[in-house]
């Protein structure tokens, strides 16, 4: 064999290994909830095991992978982030903050004339704005949602901030519990129950202002509804993890140059026995 057919040969194997490479990094999951369809099919085998071995019947291969993928919600370290089921990764941040402080979105009353204020994910007003009284509330800083009473002029709380979105089956929420006491409402027990706010996001691509912020229901004045419509709440691509591409990138060179170099010695070690035996 030539020398220059050996040379040929060998960058011909650097060449696909390289490839394989670069197509490793390209396949390889943008998010947490993401695998290999090979995976997911394996996955989905084992899954549905014990169900037909009690004569259930299995679950589609979508209902799989969103049931397991609601398991990996909470992953986010980030607060004011989740990871959408199926679709990527949600970052609701954006509207947390306006001009680098705290964003209090407005809405007015479905069927009164009652204006209430929210924040996402935080406090809906700057901590130097004065010390606001909220009827039941010790702690201001953990007001997630306010209103004026009319009558008394007290603030009345909502519900305490919670920066923990999640998905109920396919819808995002953003819950605020313990907020001030609800008016002549109680429990079964007999206790006093406070007010809660429940925020539900909506996607909408076509918006072209930051976020809208509608009053949806309020129950006996007790629990609050409101919808946040916004293109930031649409999922995109998970943040990618740039430190691992590079790594895995310098790992095939590092064994591309290995084969390269290995190669030419393993060839010119048999081209001198041949010669010797001759």
């Amino acid at each position: 064999m030539s020398s220059r057919l050996q040379t040929r040969l060998i960058a011909i194997l650097v060449l696909v290994f390289l490839f394989i490479g670069f197509f490793t990094i390209d396949q390889r999951p943008k998010d947490l909830g993401q695998r290999s369809s090979f995976l997911n099919l394996i996955h989905g085998f084992f899954e549905a095991l014990p169900k037909l071995a009690k004569n259930e019947p299995p679950k589609s291969p979508d209902q799989l992978d969103f049931d397991k993928n609601l398991e990996l919600l909470d992953a986010s370290e980030d607060p004011c982030t989740v990871m959408h089921p199926t679709h990527g990764f949600i970052d609701l941040r954006p509207l947390s903050t306006h001009n680098g402080g705290p964003h209090p979105w407005s809405a007015s009353g479905l069927d009164s004339d009652q204006n209430y204020t929210l924040g996402i994910c935080l406090v809906p007003f700057a901590k130097d704005a004065g010390q606001l009284v909220f009827k039941d509330v010790e702690d201001p800083s953990k007001v997630g949602a306010f209103f004026m009473d009319p009558i008394t002029k007290e603030y009345v709380l909502m519900g305490q901030v919670s920066d923990k979105p999640k998905f109920v089956g396919r819808k995002l929420m953003l819950t605020y519990e313990d907020g001030s006491f609800c008016d002549s409402i109680v429990s079964s027990k007999g206790e006093r129950l406070r007010r809660r706010t429940i925020v539900t996001f909506k996607c909408d691509h076509d918006m072209l202002h930051k976020a809208s912020v509608s009053h949806v229901a309020s129950v006996h004045g007790c629990t609050y509804m409101f919808e946040v419509r916004s293109h930031f709440v649409c999922p995109t691509a998970a943040k990618a993890d740039n430190l691992a591409a590079i790594w895995i990138f310098l790992f095939i060179l590092f064994a591309a140059g290995l084969v390269f170099f290995s190669g030419s010695y393993v060839m010119n070690f048999f081209r001198k026995n041949t010669s010797y035996r001759k």
